[in-house]
């Protein structure tokens, strides 16, 4: 159908790990939701009951716009002020922004489809995590990163706006992520 409610909707999820909900320039509320186990991104419109996979739907590891982006995982799920939507994919090792000013562009701003270490100092394009599983931006738009085996947070440049060029400042990390590479 053109026009769900929430309930419908929720039916037809298949593995949803996180929720994050919030309004982008124009005022628009939306619920967004990662589906771990159909690899996507579904934003919920609540003004108009209108659910759009915004990203993903295909296992994989691939930036693009919407539905050609892959994920592996998806997990983690948090949104800046401006309503752009990073995700823990915690399949990928990496998280990975989606920018919807036009066509709900991904990228991925730290990791690889390689688990790895976080080292405090480094640009987050530079470095992998393994398993991240949330992610959370503060207000003052440092994006905190929590995967198996450490915690991190990135930092964003001059321009405001986290990339993989930002430098990634460790909190934790447990001895037993510090194994050869």
């Amino acid at each position: 159908p053109s026009r769900w409610s929430v309930e419908e909707w929720a039916t037809d999820l298949g593995t949803p790990t996180a929720l994050a909900v919030g309004g982008d320039s124009d005022g628009v509320l939306s619920l967004f939701v990662s589906d771990e186990n159909a690899h996507t991104i579904t934003q919920f419109v609540l003004s108009t009951n209108t659910p759009t996979v915004i990203a993903g739907g295909v296992l994989g590891f691939a930036a693009g716009d919407g539905t050609s982006a892959r994920f592996n995982r998806p997990r983690g799920l948090a949104l800046a002020e401006s309503g752009v939507p990073f995700v823990a994919a915690s399949g990928n090792n990496a998280i990975r922004r989606i920018d919807c000013t036009d066509a709900c562009t991904v990228t991925t701003v730290l990791g690889s489809s390689s688990p790895g270490r976080l080292v405090s100092g480094a640009p987050a394009s530079s470095l992998s995590t393994e398993n991240p599983s949330a992610v959370f931006l503060d207000r003052f738009n440092n994006l905190l990163v929590v995967s198996a085996r450490s915690a991190a947070f990135v930092n964003p440049g001059i321009d405001g706006i986290i990339d993989a060029s930002d430098r990634v400042f460790q909190i934790f990390e447990s001895s037993a992520s510090l194994r050869a590479e």
